[in-house]
């Protein structure tokens, strides 16, 4: 059975104290390959490779330069798309079809945009008063860890890195346990593309072993996470002794308002679709519908219909829309949430069980699930499912969709259904969330920025802010009145 090493330096290495994971299809619970454990030696090592690429090499190339080599990047995953989009479907159970138009097409979008922007940061000079001069530049931080979740590999690495090293970083990439195939493969890409050695690792492990040791380490400044809620709360703990600086992409709990005078042609499907799309596992998932009491036949009749005729089935089929989750814990987390919607008097609408095809009896997959009657104190409403768990809540006026949309600790994402551009403007002010969407769902590009009020996160990334996130300031204030200061002598 193959064992996939890490990349650290130019050299693919086991972990230093010979551990390996077992890395298995969640469509057939078969193993695929054994992936390195990495654990705190193995990120000492990353961390010596990167500190020394930064010095040594990268931070001495042209800005330019570095844009060059990530254009190259984008390249090299254009050319080798199948191969890659086959990597994360079968690690993760993402349907090839999505992974193909999406994640890899995504990654290089990604890449190529902060290519563009590395020659193109830019400092500032500062209002002083007369005989002074002062201005600002910005620097990288040097060594910065990316660590990413399961549910988008490829695209989520390429989000974290790209920026990082147009701004003159060098990167530690940890994948998730369960997907670290297409990471691997990109640090390969990194390599042919001629990132310089070191520049780019790629440490593979658990998150409460590696990723600790990541967030614990003296010598990375700066670490980028997506993931759960609790995972970033312990990436805050343990990176507290060395006031690391963190960008934290966390947890939702998405609301999606649909308004009375919505065009319901276009947001029940999209209602399906947010939810449902990569088995429910995005964390800007519109898994709270909230709709006008008047309009509930109306909209719950088709959106059953489109549930109940959505193909789950084997990734690698043309036609499946949801394959597996990623993992037999995920599937049991998602169905302990469903007993307790159910335990707690939530109205089932469909789902809630494995589909009745006795060819999926071995992968983990969850049939779309749609629970009405649901309210803002039951599990299922307040805490992420991250699965295809959809919990309807119903309203009266604007304001009452409102206070229901905010009733949350999270504040990644909201989604809002409107003709009238006027009340699309208001209501979006008043929503408590980092994310707009208007008549629209799930839309992101490597030109907005995006993060998470409350517990969905610190800081912002995407766009220029992901720039602004990766370097920081420093002010240099010079004395051009060529007077002394004559404090010291002065009687």
């Amino acid at each position: 059975m193959e064992t996939m090493r890490m990349l650290i330096g130019e050299d693919w290495l086991p972990a230093a104290d010979g551990r390996e994971l077992d890395n298995i299809n969640p469509a057939d619970g078969k193993l695929i390959c054994r992936i390195a454990r990495g654990g705190a030696e193995d990120v000492d090592r990353a961390v010596a490779a990167a500190s020394d690429a930064y010095h040594t090499a990268w931070s001495k190339l042209p800005p330019a330069e570095r844009g060059r080599l990530l254009s190259a990047m984008a390249d090299i995953i254009a050319q080798r798309a199948d191969e890659l989009a086959l990597l994360d479907t079968q690690d993760m159970g993402k349907p090839l079809t999505q992974t193909t138009s999406g994640d890899v097409v995504g990654a290089q979008a990604f890449l190529r945009y902060f290519a563009g922007l590395a020659d193109k940061i830019e400092g500032l000079t500062y209002s002083t008063p007369d005989g002074l001069f002062g201005y600002a530049t910005r620097e990288p931080y040097g060594v910065v860890g990316c660590i990413v979740p399961f549910n988008f590999p490829l695209a989520l690495a390429c989000i974290k890195i790209a920026p990082a090293l147009a701004a003159g970083n060098t990167v530690i990439l940890k994948p998730a346990s369960v997907s670290a195939r297409s990471a691997l493969a990109l640090g390969a890409i990194g390599l042919e593309a001629g990132l310089p050695p070191g520049t780019l690792n790629v440490v593979t492990g658990l998150g409460d072993e590696a990723g600790a040791a990541m967030a614990a380490h003296d010598s990375i400044a700066k670490i980028t996470f997506t993931g759960s809620t609790t995972a970033g709360a312990h990436l805050v703990t343990a990176s507290a002794g060395n006031f690391k600086k963190l960008t934290l992409e966390l947890g939702g709990k998405t609301a999606n308002i649909i308004l009375p005078d919505a065009d319901l042609a276009m947001a029940i499907p999209a209602a399906a679709r947010t939810i449902f799309l990569n088995s429910g596992q995005i964390c800007t998932a519109g898994s709270r519908l909230l709709i006008h009491r008047d309009m509930r036949d109306e909209i719950l009749g088709p959106l059953v219909d489109i549930a109940e005729n959505l193909k789950v089935g084997d990734p690698l089929a043309p036609d499946t829309k949801l394959g597996p989750l990623v993992s037999t814990e995920q599937w049991q987390r998602v169905a302990g949430y469903i007993q307790a919607g159910i335990d707690e008097g939530a109205t089932l609408l469909t789902g809630g069980s494995r589909p009745e095809d006795p060819a999926l009896a071995d992968g983990c997959y969850m049939a779309p699930t749609i629970f009405d009657d649901v309210t803002p104190d039951m599990p299922i409403c307040r805490q992420e499912i991250f699965g295809p768990v959809l919990c309807v809540q119903s309203y009266r006026t604007e304001a009452e969709a409102i206070a229901l949309a905010n009733a949350t600790g999270y504040g990644r994402a909201a989604d809002l259904w409107t003709r009238d551009l006027n009340k699309a403007h208001r209501l979006a002010a008043q929503l408590a969330a980092g994310i707009i969407w208007v008549n629209c769902t799930n839309v992101v590009g490597p030109w907005m920025s995006y993060g998470g009020y409350r517990a969905s996160g610190l800081g912002f990334e995407g766009g220029i802010a992901s720039m602004q996130q990766l370097t920081r300031p420093k002010s240099v204030i010079m004395d051009i009145s060529e007077q002394p200061n004559t404090w010291a002598l002065d009687d």
